[in-house]
């Protein structure tokens, strides 16, 4: 429910423009105040925070931006970073670019002097992702708070792994780092308070934030968490540094640059298309529930990531302690059921909600990578309170799966790991 009124408010638009500058450390930018809520909203788009991330810096950890000597203007959503056509995202190739690192802000006017900052990191599985489709003015009128968002490297330019400092790996993550860093070191000139920044986010959005509360790069830079349906740990969130590894030099030889050295891949995969690059994330011959060569979190070359997120999990001093609301969407696998089915043409109506037995048992490799014996035995169990009968729903026992695995029950974890007296 959090979620969707969220995104409700995120793309309510409704606005009259006014000229207004902030004076950054990195330069001045001019951006414009919209009327929201009969309130009125600075608002900022397109503010660079890391140098373009091409040519030879494709693949590396971002740079700061360097400063700037005349006002920038930042008035308009800057383009998303280059990725494939999946999960019913759709952005455009003519809306996607590489120069993708900059962050949008709304600061409301009137209220609390020093106000709350909250910066929204999107999902997307790590293979896609856009701010463009994320407003933030609503929120920041009816909460009186300042909203970021900030865009992140995905797929094989955001983390391709060769462990090596030209592919460390993570550099989605270190962009969003980077973003939060330029957010705190400026905070102040937007009206904020460093000692109020709270981080939110869904999906591998959330699992971005649970890498930031291990990360000492990025944790000093935030005091609070919203953490929704994901987690470090979850199923689709990381890769231990040897599939990593793997899955790299798998991409690096079916786009044709697999070389002796790395950094002879590395010049291949720098000469070539970023969208195409994005675009061949999908295998040749997709089975469920892996459809994409996913790139993905891992203990990376610079150690941002320093052990597995298991690892880290077993001490909760890892962690520095911090306020941290955790929740789950609800019936979150039933988009992806949907989509997979397509994916895969299974003349299986799963639209209208309802499936027989049988096809829930067809249905049930879509939710976890296992052996039939063990998809069996997890099919059993869900399905044990309601014997000798039937479920009201199937589909609802398929989603209870799929969701528990890859979504709530990562989310359980971490509130036990932080809370290990809580009823949960």
């Amino acid at each position: 429910m959090f979620l969707r009124c969220f995104m409700w408010i995120f793309l309510i638009s409704d606005c009259i423009a006014i000229r207004t500058k902030i004076r950054t450390k990195t330069g001045k930018i001019e951006g414009f105040t919209q009327s929201v809520l009969s309130k009125e909203v600075k608002t900022f788009l397109g503010i660079p925070f890391a140098e373009p991330p091409i040519g030879d810096l494709r693949f590396k950890e971002p740079l700061p931006v360097d400063k700037w000597q005349n006002i920038k203007q930042t008035k308009a959503c800057q383009k998303a970073c280059s990725q494939p056509e999946a999960f019913g995202t759709a952005v455009p190739v003519e809306n996607q670019s590489e120069d993708c690192l900059y962050l949008n802000a709304w600061v409301p006017q009137g209220g609390s002097k020093q106000k709350h900052a909250m910066i929204w990191i999107y999902f997307g599985g790590f293979i896609v992702g856009d701010i463009q489709r994320n407003d933030g003015k609503v929120l920041a009128a009816s909460a009186d708070v300042i909203v970021f968002t900030l865009s992140y490297r995905t797929g094989p330019l955001g983390f391709l792994y060769l462990n090596d400092t030209g592919a460390p790996g993570n550099m989605g993550l270190m962009d969003q780092g980077l973003a939060i860093e330029r957010i705190y070191n400026n905070i102040k000139r937007f009206g904020g308070n460093r000692k109020k920044i709270t981080l939110f986010g869904q999906s591998a959005g959330a699992a971005s934030i649970n890498y930031h509360m291990f990360s000492s790069v990025t944790q000093r830079y935030f005091q609070k968490a919203i953490i929704m349906s994901a987690a470090a740990d979850s199923y689709f969130t990381y890769h231990s540094p040897e599939v990593a590894l793997d899955t790299g030099i798998a991409f690096a030889t079916e786009v044709g640059c697999k070389e002796s050295t790395v950094e002879g891949t590395l010049q291949c995969l720098r000469s070539l298309n970023a969208s195409m690059l994005s675009t061949l994330q999908l295998p040749p011959n997709p089975k469920p529930p892996v459809f994409f060569r996913s790139h993905l979190p891992t203990v990376d070359a610079l150690s941002f990531v320093s052990e597995p997120p298991a690892e880290l999990l077993k001490d909760p001093f890892s962690i520095r302690p911090i306020p941290l609301l955790v929740g789950a969407v609800k019936n979150e696998l039933s988009f992806f059921i949907t989509y997979f089915v397509g994916v895969l043409q299974i003349p299986i109506n799963v639209l209208d909600g309802i499936i027989t037995r049988d096809e829930f048992f067809d249905l049930i490799p879509l939710t976890l990578d296992a052996s039939n014996e063990t998809l069996k035995v997890i099919a059993d169990y869900y399905l044990a309170p309601y014997m000798p009968g039937e479920p009201p729903s199937y589909i609802d026992v398929l989603n209870d799966i799929g969701s528990d695995i890859n979504f709530r029950c990562p989310v359980i974890e971490i509130a036990k790991t932080y809370f290990p007296h809580a009823k949960l």
